[in-house]
């Protein structure tokens, strides 16, 4: 039926002749195609926490692999086909606090300063320490405008049930009824469950406390099943007043504690299919939280608002590895259809072949699981609604990042003048980006970066092999840059912080630190990285020992290996530097240093700033290329180092200082 028909005959029902006669003018004139769906569509964020990328049935990668077979997502493969899934889709933290923050506000934790978990306070490894962050999270003294507040604004109905963790313990911000939701049910200042029953934190009954609203449920009552139900309810509310709604829909699974929570109406087959303890519990709370979102779809249809419903289904980061998993290696198991395969167990392997997981900076800390459909998309058919079209099926490798969903959500609620909200004097003011026009298939440019920035320790004293210390990253097209503070200070001295490029389309598993083969790039990476935390005031790690910030790498804005001005490197750039081998120079400034082939800054242009420019030259004319083309190049006369010389004083002269960005 069509919608603005259905609206017709629920308001003669109701409300009588009249009445209804206004809405259905009102409908028309503001010309509702298929509904007035295409102008204020429901919304449902279905958010899991902890849940990695390869935690489900449905493939991410590129190609299915062994983890996909061995969880069993139904619902999640629905809903993948009812729309469109992302295979480099990023939580902007790896931990919950800041990328559920990210979401609200629209600004990744560098601009917020939200960059830990609510309630970790100020952690520390042996080296540095956390700066002092935002530890309170969203406060409604902050003056921060939140995605609740203005879709309740627009005529929403604002309903959060699930985890919250959006504000500290005795604070207002720790009650999401006080930065936007009209409704919340079971959040508050805790990111894990703490039901009391006597199977454990999953198991009710719930405190009022910690879990506010859920004392419907007792003994035995499972936290998933709970919410659900809530959010049931809640839907066939607001259906039934007429308001369209925003369900913030917030599982506290698949979070730790894990061992013995499983749920029991599914963890006996994984027990039976050789699941190791508690790998049996988290197969069966990834088999609940399915549950519950075939649940939500199916009363959505029952509803009849299917079709008037977009479902985003995300992660809060990546998935756990290194604590509360199963880390004893190899075992044989079965998948659900009788199967025998080897998983390999071992800590960090969890979500391979992306690397680490939850804490780290690798991309098994923040890669995830995402997808956006139309709940009433029948798989195959036209795309519904002709003003947001959602693909069909299909799958994108653009990166997107939950910063991005605040801006995304306020688009699909059509809310005028975005700008408001975004920018301010023409300056970009939040980091989230639409992402309708990735949606319906349209060009998108993304405006700005996907950033990472984690300056805390998140368990343990640093781990360098895991990447589990305090970072700061970026993502740029096939590239990602981690920058890790190490002691916090470049002084040749102790552990100096370092920095790590991969190429995550030829190695997702980021194996190969192309820093060294690739200096330009990573110099422009780095570069695009330190002016954006410099842009944004962002906090860094603070030295335990000396008590100072940690230092950034200074910006330069110069192509590694060119000497003579013209920003490439070629043979001429080879000439000039060879004339300078095995000297010693002067130079006040690194880029002055850097004009006379001395890339270390250490005041001599020796074998080291050699191995610099072969890389900087292969970097830009392909592997081997200098080995063929300086085997070609004569010997110099006196002259020509003479006119080199010159050309190199004079571009010198043209640059002057060192230009920030690039």
């Amino acid at each position: 039926m069509n919608c603005c028909l259905a609206l017709f005959t629920r308001g003669l029902r109701r409300n009588g002749v009249a009445l209804c006669a206004v809405m259905l003018s009102a409908a028309i004139s503001v010309g509702w195609t298929d509904g007035c769906v295409a102008q204020q569509p429901n919304v449902v964020l279905f958010l899991v926490d902890d849940m990695g990328w390869q935690d489900t049935s449905v493939p991410f990668h590129t190609e299915r692999t062994v983890w996909n077979d061995i969880y069993n997502t139904p619902n999640m493969q629905r809903l993948a086909a009812q729309g469109m899934r992302f295979s480099s889709a990023y939580a902007a933290s790896p931990v919950c606090s800041p990328t559920r923050t990210s979401i609200m506000t629209g600004l990744n934790p560098a601009r917020s300063r939200i960059t830990d978990w609510i309630g970790h306070g100020i952690s520390q490894n042996s080296l540095v320490r956390s700066p002092a962050w935002r530890a309170t999270g969203i406060q409604p003294r902050d003056g921060i405008t939140t995605l609740p507040t203005i879709l309740r604004g627009e005529g929403y109905r604002t309903v959060h049930v699930g985890k919250a963790h959006f504000g500290a313990s005795g604070t207002a911000g720790a009650n999401p009824t006080n930065i936007g939701f009209d409704i919340n049910r079971g959040g508050s200042h805790i990111g894990s469950p703490n039901g009391s029953g006597t199977a454990g934190a999953y198991f009710g009954p719930f405190s009022a406390s910690t879990m506010p609203n859920l004392g419907a449920y007792g003994q035995g009552d499972y936290l998933t099943d709970a919410l659900t139900n809530e959010a049931i309810t809640i839907i066939d509310q607001a259906v039934a007043d007429g308001v369209p709604f925003f369900l913030n829909l917030a599982h506290y699974a698949v979070h730790s504690p894990i061992n013995g929570q499983g749920d029991t109406d599914f963890v006996g087959n994984y027990q039976a299919a050789g699941r190791p303890n508690p790998e049996d519990d988290y197969a069966a709370m990834l088999a609940s939280m399915d549950t519950s979102l075939g649940a939500v779809l199916d009363n959505l249809e029952q509803e009849g608002v299917a079709d008037k419903t977009i479902v985003i289904f995300m992660s809060d980061n990546g998935g756990l590895s290194r604590l509360a998993r199963f880390n004893g290696g190899t075992r044989t198991v079965q998948t659900l259809d009788g199967q025998a395969v080897e998983i390999n167990y071992l800590v960090d392997n969890h979500n391979r072949p992306i690397r680490s997981g939850k804490g780290s900076a690798y991309e098994g800390g923040v890669r995830v699981p995402m997808i956006v459909a139309w709940a009433g998309q029948e798989p195959g058919a036209a795309p519904l609604h002709a003003d947001l079209p959602i693909a069909v099926n299909a799958v994108s490798d653009v990166p997107v990042i939950s910063d991005d969903l605040f801006t995304t959500i306020l688009s699909m609620a059509h809310v005028d003048d975005l700008e408001q909200y975004t920018h301010e004097n023409g300056n970009r003011i939040i980091d989230g980006n639409d992402l309708t026009p990735l949606l319906t298939g349209q060009a998108f440019t993304r405006e700005g970066h996907l950033v990472f920035h984690y300056p805390h320790q998140w368990t343990g004293d640093i781990n360098v092999t895991a990447g589990v210390e305090p970072f700061s990253g970026l993502r740029s097209g096939d590239y990602r840059l981690t920058y890790f503070y190490g002691d916090g200070l470049a002084d040749g001295m102790g552990t100096d912080p370092r920095v790590e490029v991969y190429d995550l389309v030829q190695d997702l598993g980021e194996s190969t630190n192309l820093r060294d083969s690739h200096p330009n790039l990573t110099r422009r990476l780095m570069n695009e990285l330190v002016q954006y935390l410099l842009d944004v005031d962002a906090q860094v790690p603070v030295n335990r020992e000396t008590n100072s910030p940690a230092e950034l790498p200074e910006i330069v804005d110069h192509v590694i290996g060119d000497m003579t001005g013209d920003a490439f490197v070629k043979l001429d750039d080879w000439l000039a530097f060879r004339a300078v081998l095995n000297t010693t120079i002067a130079a006040a400034t690194r880029l002055e240093a850097e004009s006379q082939g001395d890339w270390n800054f250490d005041l001599r242009v020796d074998r080291e700033d050699f191995l610099v420019f072969k890389a900087a030259f292969e970097e830009a004319n392909g592997a081997g290329s200098f080995a063929q083309a300086s085997a070609t190049v004569p010997e110099p006369s006196s002259c020509g180092w003479l006119m080199v010389a010159m050309v190199t004083l004079a571009w010198r002269k043209r640059r002057g200082p060192a230009l920030v960005g690039r």
